[in-house]
């Protein structure tokens, strides 16, 4: 991580000689505009890959810190609810819902069982 900090501090000293050489004076100013045009694309590509190296950075610090919230398991939204921490949440549901299930199946039974008993 120290040579990021230092390809930024690198980079900002990069922009501060831009910014020195668009205040020269006397006889280098007439080659002001020929060390912009230069040094811009230049200093363009240092910041895309100075970018690039530190969204690296952070994607692997990210990924180190979801591996150990969730230890070595990926995340996988397709199983969410199989890989989540709520296990007591989850089999609650699923008591309710098998208790909802019988519920709907005995009144299910019941109304089928006076329609037969209203038909003899």
């Amino acid at each position: 991580m120290l040579w990021l900090a230092l390809a930024g501090y690198g980079l900002l000293l990069g922009a501060a000689g831009l910014v020195r050489l668009c205040r020269l004076r006397g006889q280098f100013a007439h080659f002001r505009r020929t060390v912009i045009r230069s040094m811009a694309p230049i200093l363009a590509a240092a910041v895309i890959v100075v970018g690039m190296f530190c969204g690296l950075a952070l994607w692997r610090a990210e990924s180190s810190a979801v591996e150990r919230i969730r230890g070595a398991a990926s995340l996988d939204f397709q199983n969410e609810v199989e890989l989540s921490n709520f296990r007591l949440v989850r089999d609650r549901f699923t008591q309710e819902h098998r208790a909802m299930m019988v519920k709907a199946a005995t009144q299910r039974a019941g109304a089928h069982g006076t329609q037969a008993a209203g038909g003899d």
